[in-house]
């Protein structure tokens, strides 16, 4: 850089107030893209905020110069400026001769908007800065710290591009030298460029993928530190339970939503809008997917802007490497139970049910006064009869049933405990009701919940013994005689009696 000056522009949409602007000099030793003259000027602006609202809207020229100045003076040690850098430069698509004495020429460019020039904490404001040496967001001046050699033995500079250091200046080692993180080399710059270069000429007629360059590079240099959330839901709610809806908007585009993690298939976001127009509004909403059984899914949420799905690939959800937060789903039991879990049946030779090799049975475990946990073992239908094995069963089992909640929140199946027949085999006790007709099929999606029954469960509606195949066929009848009313099957009740 050849010198920084100060310099005040009138407002544009104020023409009595005026913003006071720093004015750099550069001396140009190659272009890594377009071309131009040896020698650059450009400028940069101070991000106007409340708490420096005065000092950026000057009522004249000469206390504009004079506030630029007081800025200018406040870095006493701009190392960058004094190194040769790497500079990204935009045209200047109005520059103010009235003011400035500039012309529109090719010469004449602005530094990209960062933030403020000045350092010190009564300027900053957020997390955001006037140089490349602290953004986070949009480095677009490199200053060079160092020259190393490259593979053949050539030196090579490099260009400081990584994490934010501690502050503008080098840090002093105790002998006195400074250090400064290099991050890239010339040579690497050049390849970024003309990679970027060359996908943007293949795709030249389509807008969108630029933005989407560019949203997609400002995504990957960002330092995400996703952020941690907790939301609450009943367990057994029906699928489509709203776990979280958010009204968004003043985007040009719908943003992305979708979760990753083993629990993401439990899991929905959907968008909803009145109309076409994402900019005035719309709900982005979290559903279940089924019923939940009690406890803690973890998930984690990712949230892009919707440019980028024309340029980052296909499946847009295999995007994970930068996630926005952490959620913690907590599904909470009603009073009462004492197990809940999932149970996805499938066939099991003339059985349908589950068990720890088929099909889902989970969580199987859960805490007793015993000395050893529950198990549920095995959960089937066959042959007219409804069997569940546990092992380690509690003995608070009396006066509990089980109920078989499905997609929509219905109990598909109730069956009481007090009412089954039992039988052991060492730790293992089996249950087995009759069930005339079969309660699910391979691929349902069931939850299961063992709760308190309330006093008068048992014995109040109970299923008599199925009847054979034979009692479905009428006997045919002699002519003349009255047609007796056909006998037909019962229906199966939801509490359900052990079979005779």
């Amino acid at each position: 850089m050849h010198s920084a000056t100060p310099y005040a522009q009138k407002k544009t949409n104020a023409p009595k107030i005026y913003s006071p602007m720093i004015k750099f000099t550069f001396n140009i030793h190659e272009y890594l893209k377009g071309n131009g003259t040896t020698n650059i000027t450009a400028n940069i602006s101070i991000e106007c905020t409340e708490q420096n609202w005065e000092q950026c809207n000057q009522p004249n020229k000469q206390d504009a110069i004079e506030q630029a100045n007081k800025w200018l003076s406040q870095e006493t040690n701009r190392w960058w400026e004094t190194r040769e850098s790497i500079i990204f430069l935009q045209e200047d698509t109005n520059p103010n001769s009235e003011i400035t004495g500039e012309t529109t020429s090719p010469n004449y460019k602005f530094l990209p908007w960062l933030g403020e020039y000045a350092t010190t904490r009564e300027y900053l404001y957020s997390d955001k800065d006037g140089f490349s040496v602290l953004s986070d967001r949009n480095r677009v001046w490199l200053p060079s710290t160092a020259t190393t050699k490259d593979a053949s033995g050539t030196n090579e500079m490099q260009f400081m591009l990584g994490n934010k250091p501690a502050n503008l200046h080098p840090q002093q080692s105790a002998t006195g030298s400074s250090t400064f993180q290099t991050d890239i080399s010339l040579s690497d710059l050049k390849m970024r460029i003309n990679a970027i270069t060359n996908l943007i000429s293949q795709n030249a007629d389509t807008k969108e993928y630029e933005e989407c360059l560019r949203a997609k590079a400002w995504r990957e240099r960002i330092p995400w530190s996703p952020y941690s959330l907790t939301l609450s839901i009943q367990s057994g709610l029906a699928k489509g339970a709203i776990i979280d809806s958010t009204l968004t908007g003043e985007h040009q585009h719908y943003r992305i939503y979708f979760f990753s993690g083993t629990n993401k298939n439990l899991f929905e976001i959907v968008l909803k809008d009145d109309n076409s127009n994402p900019y005035d509004g719309y709900y982005r909403t979290v559903k279940t997917t089924r019923p939940l059984a009690a406890g803690d899914y973890s998930v984690v949420y990712h949230l892009m802007n919707g440019i980028l799905i024309h340029c980052i690939g296909s499946p847009i959800d295999a995007y994970t490497d930068t996630p926005t937060a952490n959620w913690t789903i907590r599904a909470t039991a009603p009073t009462g139970t004492l197990h809940e879990a999932f149970f996805d049946p499938v066939a099991m030779g003339a059985a349908v049910g589950a068990n720890n090799a088929n099909g889902a049975l989970t969580p199987a475990t859960f805490p007793t006064t015993n000395a050893a946990d529950a198990e549920i073992r095995r959960v089937d239908w066959t042959s007219k009869t409804a069997k569940i094995e546990i092992a380690n069963p509690p003995a608070s089992l009396a006066n509990h049933h089980i109920d078989f909640i499905a997609l929509d929140g219905s109990i598909a199946l109730q069956l009481d405990f007090d009412d089954a027949t039992t039988a052991d085999a060492g730790v293992v006790r089996a249950f087995s009701w009759n069930v005339c007709d079969q309660p699910w099929n391979a691929g349902d999606k069931l939850m299961l919940r063992i709760s308190e029954s309330p006093s008068d469960l048992a014995g109040v509606i109970r299923q008599p013994s199925c009847p054979s195949d034979s009692s479905q066929t009428p006997t045919p009848t002699p002519i003349g005689t009255p047609t007796p009313i056909a006998m037909t099957t019962p229906p199966p009740s939801h509490r359900i009696q052990a079979p005779n």
